[in-house]
């Protein structure tokens, strides 16, 4: 198995080379054409000043689009990387319960009959969340591709926040939520339906996870902006982006 080393390690040696083989270049022959222009008295060396210097500012373009191109995929490769380790966190928090409340039932330290049905009923509902986290990231990757068929089909927007609501409902596992929904009445749109309360119920969810607990109030707002424009704002009192 051959190791690949990561993205960041790429993009740091792409900027030293682009140093050595740019910027340092640059700097070491300004002063020969300087010295050139200033000092020489024939048309040849009068020329190769002018070469000189003008080629100095192309080298430098070059080294300032390069380290923006560089930059760019350095801030990618921080986002990929974030995402990652935001999935991975998702991912362990319903795996580390349900493996805590398998060991429990396995090792018998529950016998009521009461409170072993509570305890499978929180696994069955961190299994369903499990699933739907691995179900995103195959939508994302779809997305991401280019392979996701969206439906284009009657779209009421009262059905698709009143689902987004289910979903916060079902992800807070019982905590106290107060979310104070205003949708305009007829407000009518023409999309894919599981993918606009998908959508929704992501703010939703990241609105109630980045707002503090004393004050977690969460407003929907769905209204018409024009004939042709719909929005559908979620707001919170977390830190914001």
């Amino acid at each position: 198995m051959k190791f690949r080393a990561p993205a960041n390690v790429f993009l740091h040696r792409a900027q030293i080379t682009l140093i050595l083989v740019a910027l340092i270049p640059t700097v070491l022959t300004t002063p020969v054409g300087i010295v050139l222009l200033a000092t020489g008295t024939g048309s040849v060396a009068i020329v190769a000043g002018v070469l000189v210097l003008a080629f100095c500012p192309s080298s430098l373009t070059g080294w300032i689009l390069g380290s923006m191109f560089v930059s760019s995929g350095a801030s990618l490769a921080r986002v990929q990387s974030d995402f990652f380790s935001s999935v991975s966190h998702e991912l362990r928090t319903p795996l580390t319960s349900i493996k805590m409340f398998v060991e429990t039932l396995r090792d018998e330290r529950v016998t009521d009959p009461e409170e072993r049905k509570k305890c499978l009923t929180i696994m069955h509902q961190e299994m369903d969340r499990l699933e739907g986290l691995v179900q995103k990231l195959v939508e994302l990757s779809k997305i991401e591709s280019g392979q996701q068929a969206f439906a284009k089909n009657p779209v009421a927007i009262d059905e698709v926040v009143n689902e987004a609501l289910g979903a916060l409902k079902a992800t807070v596992l019982g905590d106290t939520v107060d979310v104070k929904a205003e949708v305009e009445s007829d407000l009518k749109t023409t999309g894919d339906k599981s993918a606009l309360v998908q959508a929704v119920a992501n703010l939703l969810v990241n609105a109630y996870k980045y707002t503090p607990k004393h004050q977690k109030v969460i407003q929907i707002v769905a209204r018409a902006r024009s004939d042709k424009h719909i929005e559908i704002a979620v707001t919170d009192n977390g830190p914001g982006i």
